[in-house]
């Protein structure tokens, strides 16, 4: 299942975002990237940005993805 989240990205030179810090409910991790990948569903013509994320301080991976036509963030429960 995919939850909705709030994150800050910054876009480096090449401009696609890279999440830095993610919100899930009340609480803020600043993350560090360790792989990303793109998907895209060639009928439906949406386009997906995955991300597999640690936490900095605490070293808990989580699964994000941008969904670049929705603009809005979701991360695997």
């Amino acid at each position: 299942m995919w939850e909705s989240i709030r994150v800050r990205a910054y876009a480096g030179a090449k401009g696609s975002e890279k999440p830095r810090e993610i919100f899930i409910g009340d609480h803020s991790i600043l993350v560090k990237v360790l792989s990303e990948w793109l998907e895209e569903d060639i009928h439906f013509k949406k386009r997906k940005r995955y991300f597999r994320v640690a936490g900095i301080s605490t070293d808990e991976e989580y699964l994000i993805y941008y969904d670049v036509s929705s603009k809005e963030w979701f991360r695997k429960t």
